[in-house]
């Protein structure tokens, strides 16, 4: 009688370890080219005829080929891996960015990694060390603000970064964006220019935030250029809950504002829910504008007038950029995007009374009201 026999299971070798593990050369076997294109059409598929990436492609499916990551890194000298971190993950903005961002770069054989860092300078210096422990090839941040350890990390490790969202026309670092406050200047501007002369801010909070700071800072120069009084400026955490309450908050504060010019577009969207509530007429009593252009935008009611970012040409622009530094060739360091301003029904002119202000200095604008504020006239009365 065998051991088996006598009750001591038989050992089978598992599937998968009785497998040889596919090579290249299988690969390159399969579709009936040489190693060296093989590994091209995988690598850096934008060198080799579409008829060649297609027969490659399908014998890595058909052989369920996987490159090995430190082997190929070793013969390249690259990981054909780019870091990004962003601040949240919970905007629409910075998701969308990331996905064209990662579009462009697998057209040229390379992959996104995505950490965020939250608002926390402190855990963005980890998320980028340790980005750069896992080995990366090249590293986006988001805007100009970020502690002098980061800085000096990556100026000594010598790799390719570029930062995105924000221009800024004196920085020592390459930056790929539009000039936010410039952009917020022009709403503003819109705004004036349709007779609005009591404007009023909604912004999310700007404490680490240096694009809304930025936003803020380009309002406020337009209105004092234009010779306007100070806005108001309400700044609330980034909910529409907190969005709506501002709302609420500035209309009670200056009852004689005619515009709200909104730092992003939930603010705005938060806004306009709030008026809905408090029965203010958007745009016949209160304009308002927001900034990114959220797909929703042209669905609220009333559609939304805001600015629109260059998303799709900043994240083509970034990826240029790396790949250049990466293979040693030139790039411009410095690319300042022109955002789109897109008019929708939030805006209009002011009501006939604001404008006889404008006109005669003298006429009573009719104040908003707003339950609160018909509660404390109805107080006085009594």
């Amino acid at each position: 009688m065998t051991q088996s026999q006598q009750g001591e299971p038989k050992r089978h070798r598992s599937r998968r370890s009785a497998k040889r593990k596919m090579r290249l050369a299988d690969v390159a076997r399969r579709a009936g080219v040489s190693e060296a294109t093989a590994s091209r059409a995988i690598n850096r598929p934008e060198l080799v005829r579409q008829e060649v990436r297609e027969r490659v492609a399908r014998a890595v499916q058909e052989l369920s080929y996987v490159a090995h990551g430190a082997a190929r890194a070793l013969a390249s000298d690259r990981t054909h891996s780019i870091g990004l971190i962003v601040p949240t993950l919970r905007t629409a903005v910075f998701a969308e960015s990331a996905e064209i961002l990662q579009q462009a770069l697998n057209r040229s054989g390379y992959h996104l990694i995505i950490a965020s860092s939250e608002y926390d300078k402190a855990r963005e210096y980890h998320e980028v060390r340790a980005l750069l422990q896992h080995g990366i090839d090249g590293m986006v941040l988001v805007g100009q603000d970020h502690a002098p350890e980061l800085w000096q990390l990556l100026e000594r490790s010598g790799l390719p970064f570029v930062t995105a969202f924000q221009h800024a026309g004196e920085s020592s670092y390459p930056c790929i964006g539009v000039d936010n406050r410039q952009e917020f200047y022009d709403a503003t501007r819109f705004l004036i220019n349709l007779g609005h002369t009591n404007i009023g801010v909604l912004t999310a909070e700007t404490a680490g935030n240096e694009r809304l700071a930025a936003r803020v800072a380009g309002a406020r120069d337009c209105i004092g250029d234009h010779g306007l009084p100070k806005p108001d400026v309400v700044e609330v955490p980034s909910t529409l809950t907190d969005a709506r309450q501002g709302l609420r908050r500035l209309v009670e504060r200056n009852a004689h504002v005619t515009a709200v010019a909104c730092t992003n577009d939930l603010m705005a969207f938060g806004a306009l829910a709030e008026c809905r509530t408090l029965s203010i007429d958007v745009p016949g009593q209160l304009s308002v504008i927001g900034f990114d252009d959220l797909d929703i935008a042209e669905h609220t009611q009333p559609s939304l007038t805001t600015v629109r970012l260059p998303l799709a040409e900043q994240s083509r622009r970034v990826g240029e950029y790396l790949l250049a530094r990466i293979e040693g060739r030139d790039a411009p360091s410095s690319t300042r995007l022109k955002a789109s301003f897109i008019v929708r029904e939030s805006t209009g002119r002011p009501p006939e009374p604001a404008r006889a202000t404008v006109q005669r200095g003298s006429a009573d604008a009719g104040p908003l009201q707003t339950p609160s504020s018909k509660k404390r006239a109805r107080s006085a009365a009594e």
